[in-house]
Order: C-alpha cells, then sequence, then structure tokens
C-alpha cells in the first residue's frame, strides 16, 4: 500500500469535485486505483452537491431540505426546496414543525 502525498490527495480532491466520472479520471491522472481514489474520498470526508432533481432547479442558500421519498425502497432524492424562515434552518417552518412534533407515549 502505497501512501498518498499532499499532491496527489490535491489533485484527486480537485478531480473528485469537477468530475462526474471522477475514479477513472483520477485512476488515470495519479496511477491509482478506483478503489483506492473512492477510499480516499470516503475517508477525507469529501461532499459532492447533489445533482438536481429532474425537471426541480438546483436552489442554493436557504431551501428546506425535507426529502420527498414517497416509497422507502426506491427514493426519488426530491427535497422540499421551499425557502426556509431563517439562516442555517434545515427545512421551511411546516417541516420544521413535523421535525419536532412531540409523540406522547403509550400509557
Amino acid at each position: 500500500m502505497t501512501r498518498w502525498t499532499y499532491a496527489e490527495e490535491l489533485r484527486a480532491k480537485e478531480i473528485y469535485l469537477s468530475s462526474e466520472n471522477y475514479a477513472a479520471e483520477a485512476e488515470r491522472a495519479l496511477g491509482r486505483s478506483r478503489n483506492s481514489v473512492i477510499s480516499l474520498a470516503r475517508r477525507q470526508n469529501w461532499m459532492r452537491p447533489a445533482p438536481a432533481a429532474e425537471g426541480q432547479p438546483r436552489r442554493e442558500g436557504r431551501c428546506c431540505r425535507w426529502p420527498l421519498w414517497g416509497d422507502q425502497g426506491r427514493p426519488t432524492h426530491q427535497y422540499c426546496d421551499a425557502a426556509t424562515d431563517r439562516p442555517g434552518a434545515a427545512y421551511c417552518p411546516e417541516h420544521a414543525a413535523t421535525a419536532r412534533r412531540v409523540i406522547p407515549k403509550a400509557a
């Protein structure tokens, strides 16, 4: 097992963030296996922006991240995307209320 150099990690991250087929591209550019590139990305916890759902433009900034997954077996990866009421909030006011709803314990 060969350790990654700092320069290789920087190049791999650059490729990871800019390419859809990052593992194959990094494999060619760096001479590393696809699995080693994927493992590095996971270990370093690199995050890529989620693709916009079909017909739903990706909004940046304050938007609701409540999942609209009707069937747990086949998620659609679409989100509510409504405006949030304050900076840093994950959900719109309607979904924030649902997320914080207290369910009474059965007697």
